[in-house]
C-alpha cells in the first residue's frame, strides 16, 4: 500500500543549496509514553566521562512507528509499561 501523499501547508526553498523544506499538516503526534507519562530515553556510555549522550525520539507522526518502538523498549527493560498515547492539540506555551 502506498503512503498517502502529504497536506503541504507551508513550503521554502533554500537559493543556494537549492534545498526545499515543506510543513505538512498530520492530524496527531503519537508518543511513546511509560505506565501513563512521558518520557525521554538517551543513550550514553557511563564509563567514558566526556560520553555523548544521545536523546532518542519518543514521539512519532506515524502510530505504527512509536508502536514498534515501545515494543523494543517492553522488550529491552523486560516490561509492558511502555505505551503509545495519542496527543492532540493542547494548550499552547509559546
Amino acid at each position: 500500500m502506498a503512503r498517502p501523499k502529504p497536506t503541504v501547508i507551508l513550503s521554502t526553498t533554500d537559493k543556494v543549496t537549492h534545498l526545499t523544506k515543506d510543513v505538512s499538516k498530520i492530524d496527531c503526534v503519537y508518543s511513546v509514553c511509560y505506565d501513563g507519562q512521558p518520557i525521554s530515553v538517551r543513550n550514553y556510555n557511563p564509563y567514558i566521562n566526556d560520553s555523548n549522550i544521545k536523546y532518542i525520539k519518543t514521539s512519532y507522526s506515524t502510530a505504527a512507528t512509536a508502536i514498534n518502538h515501545a515494543k523494543r523498549l517492553n522488550q529491552q527493560f523486560k516490561t509492558d509499561k511502555f505505551k503509545v498515547f495519542r496527543l492532540s492539540v493542547g494548550e499552547c506555551v509559546s
